[in-house]
C-alpha cells in the first residue's frame, strides 16, 4: 500500500483555523438536519451547543488523530470528508471508513477509550469538537440528547454493514456500482444533487476501501463511462443513468431518478 502523506497533529487549542464562535451557530449549519442535534427541543439544542467545544479546520492530508491516541473529542464533519486508516504491525495500511459532512468521528475509540485508526482529511474539513467528558454529563442529565448520541453511535454501526455487504458482492463493478450509491445517498441526505458531485477522495483509497486493485478501479469507472452509466473527469462524478448503476449494483430498491433527485446545491 502507498504510504499516507500528513503533516503532524498540532497541540490541543493550537490547531489553526479554529473558529469557536461559528460552531455555536448550529440553527445556520449547512449539516444542521444530519448532526447531533436535529429535531432538538429548543432548550436541548442550546444544551447541546454549550457542549460544543469549538471547531477545527484541516487541510488536506492532515492527521486529525493518530491511531492509539487517546480518546478525548468526539468529532461531527461539518465540510469536506475524511478517511479513517488503520496500520497493521507489519506497516500495511486499512482503509476502514470514509466520515462526510454530518458523520460523527470518535465512536468506535469510546470502549477502548483510545483511537483504533488515524483520521486524515481528505481535503479542506471543518469538524466540530464535542468532549466525551461533557457530552456523557449532558446525555446523564438529558434523556433527549442521550437517545441522539445513542442514535448516532448506531448509525456508525449501519455503516459497517454497508461496507460489509459491499464487499461481500464477488464483481467489482458490483462493489464500485454500489458504492457511488452510497455517496448519492449522502448528498441526497444533504439536499444536494445526487448525480452529479465530487469524489473526495482519490481512486487508490477507493480501491483501498472495496479491497480492489487500483488497476481494477480504474478499469470499471472507465468500462461504466464508455456505457454511458456515469461520466467521470478527474474526481467530477455525473451518474448519467441511476437506475442502470442500480442493476448494477444489484440494488433495485434505490434504481430510478426519483430516488435520486438532481436538486440544485444550495448549500
Amino acid at each position: 500500500m502507498q504510504e499516507t502523506n500528513v503533516t503532524p497533529i498540532r497541540p490541543a487549542g493550537q490547531a489553526h483555523g479554529s473558529d469557536s464562535a461559528a460552531v455555536h451557530q448550529c440553527d445556520q449549519c449547512m449539516v444542521a438536519s444530519l448532526c447531533l442535534s436535529r429535531g432538538l427541543a429548543p432548550a436541548d439544542r442550546n444544551a447541546f451547543k454549550e457542549v460544543v467545544a469549538g471547531s477545527r479546520i484541516a487541510r488536506r492530508n492532515e492527521a486529525i488523530s493518530q491511531q492509539g491516541q487517546p480518546l478525548k473529542t468526539l468529532m461531527v464533519v461539518r465540510s469536506g470528508s475524511v478517511k479513517r486508516v488503520m496500520h497493521s504491525p507489519t506497516g500495511e495500511q486499512h482503509l476502514l471508513s470514509f466520515h462526510l459532512p454530518g458523520h460523527v468521528i470518535g465512536f468506535d475509540a469510546m470502549a477502548s477509550g483510545t483511537h483504533p485508526a488515524m483520521t486524515v482529511a481528505l481535503e479542506t474539513s471543518s469538524l466540530c469538537l464535542l468532549p466525551v467528558r461533557a457530552l456523557e454529563s449532558l446525555c446523564s442529565r438529558n434523556p433527549a440528547i442521550q437517545q441522539r448520541v445513542m442514535q448516532a453511535s448506531a448509525l456508525c454501526i449501519v455503516e459497517g454493514h454497508e461496507r460489509a455487504r459491499l464487499l461481500s458482492r464477488r464483481a467489482a463493478e458490483q462493489r464500485i456500482a454500489g458504492f457511488l450509491l452510497l455517496l448519492a445517498r449522502h448528498q441526497s441526505a444533504r439536499r444536494l444533487n445526487a448525480r452529479q458531485f465530487n469524489l473526495p477522495m482519490a481512486r487508490q483509497d477507493i480501491a483501498n476501501y472495496l479491497c480492489l486493485a487500483f488497476e481494477t478501479v480504474s478499469r470499471v469507472l472507465s468500462g461504466l463511462a464508455s456505457n454511458h452509466v456515469i461520466e467521470i473527469q478527474n474526481r467530477s462524478l455525473h451518474i448519467l443513468d441511476p437506475s442502470r448503476l442500480a442493476d448494477i449494483a444489484d440494488e433495485p430498491e434505490f434504481a430510478g431518478s426519483a430516488a435520486m433527485p438532481g436538486r440544485a446545491q444550495t448549500a
